[in-house]
């Protein structure tokens, strides 16, 4: 379990830094995505521990890539659906995109998504040994820490956003 919580963490990080490198060259900006305040996309970690744990022993790579574009897909849709029905927040749209559902998915980030899993999942192995590593006492203070901030930031940010419609409701 504990080498899940580390791939979570990692990949939640780096989806973050993905997230904030596509969006620097389509605005030229800094921009940080998503909900939560700090730097991390729990989607992403979310993502590939999913993938991993349903798919870590399918051996064929074309399988690979369309279960994980599956997998990436559904988890998108249900975040998606979620933040804007009840939240009242809509994260991403790919209203222009050929092929979306709801604005929420669709087939040209689903092949990306299946793609990006593919190599995370391919790069489990190394992952794996990171979290070998990371799995003695200072290093699991640490990863608890990190985790229980991401537990109050998204707490505190889906609070703030649920305030945030009461008052817009009643102006």
């Amino acid at each position: 379990m504990y080498d899940y919580l580390i791939y979570f963490l990692i990949f939640s990080i780096l989806g973050w830094c993905a997230e904030v490198v596509f969006c620097y060259f389509k605005t030229g900006r800094f921009v940080n995505r998503g909900l939560l305040h700090g730097p991390y996309c729990p989607i992403y970690g979310v993502g590939v521990c999913l993938s991993w744990a349903m798919l870590g022993e399918v051996g064929n790579l074309g399988a690979l890539f369309f279960l994980s574009a599956a997998v990436a897909t559904l988890v998108e849709f249900a975040v998606g659906l979620v933040c804007e029905r009840m939240l009242g927040r809509r994260l991403w749209s790919y209203d222009g995109e050929v092929g979306n559902i709801l604005g929420l998915v669709c087939p040209r980030f689903s092949l990306l998504w299946g793609f990006l899993l593919l190599i995370a999942l391919e790069s489990m192995p190394l992952v794996s040994r990171l979290a070998r590593t990371l799995d003695r006492a200072p290093y699991r203070t640490l990863v608890y820490v990190v985790l229980l901030v991401i537990v109050v930031d998204g707490a505190t940010s889906v609070i703030n956003q649920i305030k945030k419609n009461r008052e817009e409701r009643t102006t």
